[in-house]
């Protein structure tokens, strides 16, 4: 009897702290849109992969070229993966105009364990038979507010004390 006891005061000590909604899931409590932008590209290069790993947030959408195909990591300890590549030579890009508002993140607010968002990511181009990868700086990965709205999630949720808000 006292080990149902202690299993149902675990369960009930670890619902409570569980962020959630009113049906038990976790919602967004705000978004965030990726652009590339200021990529050094060499006469003759062609963008045939883009990676992006995100902390802090997961990836809720994406906007590829056409010809390309994508996966996306789930969150793992709070760092999510996105690889995209282009599925033959017609695919890949000259320039970075389809990487504008391409990806979509999604902020939850994980209470007292939320990290801060971070994203960093490497970039892979063909030129004449020889490829090339480029770590992307900060200044390459703009995030920007989504024009999504409105946030799913009421302004009653808390920011813990010296992180930024997490709501849009």
């Amino acid at each position: 009897m006292m080990r149902k006891i202690g299993m149902l005061a675990s369960l009930l000590l670890s619902a409570a702290m569980c962020p959630s909604q009113g049906n038990g899931t976790l919602s967004p409590v705000g978004y965030r849109v990726v652009s590339l932008k200021g990529v050094p590209l060499e006469r003759g290069d062609r963008i045939e992969e883009i990676e992006l790993t995100v902390a802090g947030a997961s990836f809720d959408s994406a906007h590829i070229p056409i010809d390309w195909s994508f996966n996306i990591g789930v969150p793992i300890s709070g760092v999510a993966t996105l690889k995209a590549s282009a599925a033959h030579g017609v695919g890949m890009p000259f320039t970075f105009s389809g990487f504008q508002r391409f990806v979509t993140l999604a902020l939850y607010d994980y209470g007292e364990w939320n990290a801060p968002l971070a994203i960093s990511g490497k970039v892979t181009l063909y030129n004449d038979g020889a490829e090339r990868t480029i770590d992307l700086k900060k200044e390459n990965i703009v995030v920007e507010k989504s024009n999504q709205s409105p946030d799913p999630t009421p302004a009653a949720v808390t920011t813990p004390a010296g992180q930024e808000s997490r709501h849009a």
